[in-house]
């Protein structure tokens, strides 16, 4: 099953979000400082990401760009409370955006999303189903 790189400040987020994606089969790696992405992602090789780009109060657009440096196919989910953030130029690099507060089942939807072409690719989803998908 795909690996998923959460990025976020708040331990409380970071938990809810792994128990859940872990529930729904993920394998599921998480920090909470910028520092700590580039040394993770070499280890894990995320096939996904999902970070909320604010830290300490800032904004950490450039985190995305760092992201995509270590791996330019990686696709990101930029979950966040940063209603403004659709105005940020640096957001095209994000496979998708979730606002917070949304439901769970949201963001387990959107991780699905975005993970299924690479779940076909590695053949995690039978040929005869990707029709429904």
């Amino acid at each position: 099953m795909a690996n998923i790189l959460i990025v976020d400040e708040k331990p409380g987020v970071r938990n809810i979000f792994a128990e859940g994606l872990a529930w729904e089969g993920y394998k599921v790696f998480n920090v909470g400082n910028p520092a700590s992405i580039r040394e993770t992602m070499q280890l894990i090789r995320p096939d996904l990401v999902i970070i909320d780009p604010l830290f300490g109060g800032v904004a950490r657009w450039d985190v995305l760009e760092e992201i995509k440096g270590e791996d330019p196919k990686v696709p990101i989910l930029v979950v966040t409370s940063l209603e403004s953030c659709r105005e940020e130029p640096r957001l095209t690099m994000a496979s998708g955006v979730l606002i917070k507060s949304f439901y769970f089942d949201d963001l387990k939807k959107k991780a699905a999303e975005i993970l299924r072409p690479k779940a076909r690719d590695r053949g995690d989803i039978p040929r005869d189903q990707w029709a429904a998908m």
